[in-house]
């Protein structure tokens, strides 16, 4: 099926591709639901769903009295959504709104007391750090984010309110090193990109990331028929046409066929595994590889950094931190406990994203 697939794309015959499905039942939690939460003993566990609007952020936002945890469940490490503890939570709004207020010293009290009542919640060692710094007391201020990073080592806003602590001190390369600790486990945090491009500017370095833009995508034609469609900025050009191609019509083989041959094919939803979709990315930055061999004169900035970061050994941190992001924050993050990934994610960033750094 792959090698018949892959000819259809580099013989460049079709723009739509269609074939025949057996489908299962749609999914009886709704068409698009942004996240699942499966409550436990243990607070919320996290089925996160692909959308582009990134809802992680506001399911772990302090308004909504969800904050992200580090737990251990047997030999595994997950990462859970939690409520603030009820007791604390009159405690932590009353600091909320004394802090607001300017009153650093009486919201410190609240935020206190209500770590006296939980103080596995890493959100209240921010919130206390935040108390000092805006008091301009930035040592005390980092000694409270640190110990919310050791009690909770994805807490993303933790790393960027420490490298807030640092430029102020004056430590411009080690602020960003921090800020993108704080990347590495949320790629979509705005504030913390801002960050990293304000700091590089003063720094006198330039900050340049590679998102990965889909040009192509898969859409049903009937309840047992798919198509490819290809944007229309790449579809003029034979050779992107062909890669973003092979992109989607690798996904649609695993996603609608199911693993090939004899297993069961899979629900129209069905989210890829990491080697799935790892296998779709290098599909894409094969088939460009090898056509602009044939035209060397043919360039796509998106494509031609893919293909060097693949060149370069680190497609795959690539795909965890530009792809895997997109559709499954919550897997990303525990990947990225599991097999301690923020080391290699440091050296892709510093070495594609942050240019000048030594």
């Amino acid at each position: 099926m792959r090698r018949i697939l892959c000819l259809i794309v580099l013989a460049q015959l079709l723009l739509v591709f269609s074939y025949e499905s057996s489908l299962c039942e749609d999914d009886e939690r709704g068409q698009n639901p942004i996240a699942i939460l499966e409550q436990s003993e243990r607070g919320y566990l996290v089925e996160a769903c692909p959308d582009e609007s990134n809802p992680w952020l506001s399911w772990v936002a302090p308004s909504l009295h969800l904050y992200c945890a580090v737990e251990k469940l047997g030999d595994s490490t997950v990462v859970v959504v939690r409520d603030f503890p009820e007791q604390a939570l009159s405690e932590i709004m009353a600091g909320e709104d004394l802090l607001r207020a300017g009153a650093t010293a009486e919201a410190r009290a609240h935020y206190l007391k209500a770590l006296s009542i939980d103080s596995t919640v890493s959100k209240l060692y921010v919130f206390i750090g935040d108390t000092y710094f805006q008091e301009g007391k930035y040592g005390e201020a980092k000694k409270w984010y640190q110990k919310a990073i050791e009690i909770n080592p994805v807490d993303y806003q933790a790393y960027r309110f420490m490298a807030d602590v640092l430029e102020r001190q004056g430590h411009l390369e080690l602020a960003m090193h921090t800020l993108v600790a704080a990347l590495t486990y949320n790629m979509n945090y705005d504030i913390a990109w801002d960050d990293l491009h304000r700091i590089g500017s003063k720094a006198g370095l330039e900050v340049t990331r590679h998102p990965f833009r889909h040009r192509s995508w898969m859409e049903p034609v009937s309840d047992s028929s798919y198509r490819v469609c290809i944007d229309s900025s790449v579809a003029s050009c034979p050779e992107k046409l062909a890669a973003w191609f092979a992109f989607t019509a690798e996904k649609a083989v695993w996603q609608v066929e199911g693993k090939f041959f004899d297993e069961t094919p899979t629900a129209d939803r069905y989210s890829l595994t990491l080697n799935e979709l790892y296998s779709c990315v290098n599909w894409l930055v094969s088939v460009w590889v090898d056509l602009k061999k044939k035209n060397p004169k043919i360039s796509d900035p998106s494509l031609d950094f893919i293909s060097r970061a693949a060149e370069d050994g680190f497609l795959k941190e690539y795909v965890l931190l530009e792809v895997l992001s997109q559709l499954d924050i919550h897997l990303l993050l525990e990947l990225n406990l599991r097999d301690n990934l923020s080391p290699r994610f440091g050296e892709f960033f510093f070495r594609y994203y942050i240019r000048g750094l030594k």
